[in-house]
């Protein structure tokens, strides 16, 4: 069974911000309360521009998937998206690594969290998970302000990798690159990577289901 993993990049009509945030946040409440195969449902936005939305949306199945699909409290959002969108692009992935901490999230306010979306692009996906899906399993067990780590590959371009993380706080974050084994990770795989982009978000919504790591 293979979860559904996406991340969205939409671009919102200023006019409907407020709204298009009102309904998104029944519809997460909705989703993580009623449907047990939503397992994260998260969105953010870029610091200088509110408008532009990062959300990022895991399921158990495609079974699971349908299932939020065709519940009332999306098909809301769906119709009021239809308008308020002005424009989206979604990228599919395939799942590598789901890390989080045991402790559900439940966010529908700006707090001192820590959101990150990085894209990396290598020259070989076998090398580079052998070293970075370790580091990233050290980290969520040994790091107590790591709090989430997801991580896949894009469909469309197999060479690029997604990494959405969740940190208890900017320092946390920091304290994280200073580790000996994130700095051992950065220079075994540098040969490995020729392309990096790294977004800090606010965060606007984050929700997941508990999950034992």
């Amino acid at each position: 069974m293979t979860e559904i993993f996406r991340v969205f990049k939409l671009e919102i009509k200023d006019s409907y911000q407020d709204e298009f945030f009102e309904v998104g946040k029944n519809n997460f409440k909705q989703s993580i309360q009623l449907e047990e195969g939503t397992l994260g449902m998260f969105t953010a936005h870029l610091p200088t521009e509110s408008n532009q939305k990062i959300v990022v949306e895991r399921y158990e199945s495609d079974k699971a998937y349908q299932k939020h699909i065709n519940s009332s409290h999306f098909k809301v959002f769906s119709d009021l998206a239809k308008v308020a969108v002005k424009s989206s692009e979604v990228i599919t992935l395939n799942p590598k690594v789901f890390l989080q901490k045991s402790e559900p999230l439940n966010i529908y306010e700006q707090t001192d969290l820590s959101v990150r979306l990085a894209t990396v692009k290598v020259s070989n996906n076998h090398q580079f998970a052998d070293m970075v899906l370790p580091f990233m399993k050290w980290s969520i067990a040994a790091e107590k302000g790591t709090l989430l780590l997801y991580a896949g590959i894009d469909n469309q371009n197999p060479n690029t990798w997604y990494f959405f993380e969740i940190y208890q706080n900017d320092e946390a974050y920091d304290a994280h690159l200073e580790t000996a084994q994130f700095k051992a990770y950065i220079q075994k795989s540098k040969d490995l990577v020729h392309y990096k982009e790294l977004q800090v978000l606010s965060e606007e919504m984050l929700v997941t289901q508990s999950y034992n790591t």
